[in-house]
């Protein structure tokens, strides 16, 4: 295993990849701004097993992985080499598909010793809906002395598994490109909403109410705010995991729906998703 250097690395090595024989099986879908800010940090790190390559994110307890390979067969063997070498890492892999394609990626994971953690599934949105005025006097962009805040509830009511959470650099970058919007009160956060535009599509990436804060409408300002704030796309979309019936819920009386796509993720650690402060 090596660290990436470069993102020119990683190209080379994914062509390297597709020159082997047809076919192209992958959870890599890089954001190279993304990408780059993880090399630049040295938490980045490349290794090719049997032609199959995987790369890795490292965050305090916790690797994600993602894989880039030719055939399932193919990836099978690189996992059966890779999983004994990284025994006492708790590694973490999101697969991103419709849900037949998924179930058959999962069952490689399962013979290589992974278990499933949870599972996402997305949800999109017309941006052609009639937008609410997002106008509230403790409603305000982010600054960068709120990042420290919004780093801290993030890791404190998110699952780092379930969803790759930022590190305080992506906070920052979203708050310098004004992709953060908080709802504060006497100088705390009560709420925010994460989102950034990408061509026509607009992310929902992360929609927080403080636990002790809920039912007073915040929730609403907030999300108000992204659907203002992506009046110029064609499309919103968000994950929620898919057995919380309740977000779901929220979701569509907000005129999102669930499309045919899901994020499986899985870990080599036995290890059972609990729900925090949804």
């Amino acid at each position: 295993m090596n660290k990436v250097r470069n993102y020119q690395e990683v190209l080379d090595a994914i062509k390297e990849v597709k020159e082997v024989r047809k076919g192209i099986l992958t959870n890599f879908f890089p954001d190279v701004e993304k990408i780059t800010r993880w090399i630049n940090s040295g938490t980045f790190f490349i290794s090719k097993i049997k032609d199959s390559l995987f790369l890795f994110r490292y965050q305090d307890d916790i690797v994600n992985f993602f894989f880039f390979t030719t055939t399932p067969e193919m990836l099978s063997l690189a996992l059966a080499e890779l999983t004994p070498q990284m025994k006492e890492t708790l590694l973490v892999t999101d697969l991103l598909g419709k849900p037949n394609d998924v179930s058959l990626l999962e069952e490689v994971f399962r013979t290589n010793k992974f278990f499933p953690y949870v599972t996402l599934c997305r949800m999109n949105k017309s941006s052609q809906d009639i937008l609410i005025s997002d106008n509230h006097e403790s409603l305000k962009v982010a600054g960068r002395q709120h990042a420290d805040s919004i780093f801290h509830l993030l890791n404190t009511y998110f699952d780092p598994v379930a969803e790759q959470l930022p590190s305080q650099e992506e906070i920052l970058a979203w708050i310098d490109q004004g992709n953060i919007s908080i709802f504060e009160e006497n100088k705390e956060i009560l709420g925010f909403v994460i989102y950034n535009l990408i061509g026509l599509t607009s992310y929902l990436r992360y929609w927080f109410v403080h636990p002790q804060h809920r039912d007073k409408k915040i929730g609403s300002v907030l999300l108000n705010k992204f659907f203002s704030a992506s009046k110029e796309a064609k499309r919103q979309l968000f994950w929620v995991i898919q057995s919380n019936d309740n977000a779901i819920k929220r979701y569509k009386h907000y005129g999102f729906e669930p499309e045919n796509l899901v994020d499986s993720v899985m870990t080599n650690k036995n290890i059972h998703y609990e729900a925090k402060g949804d």
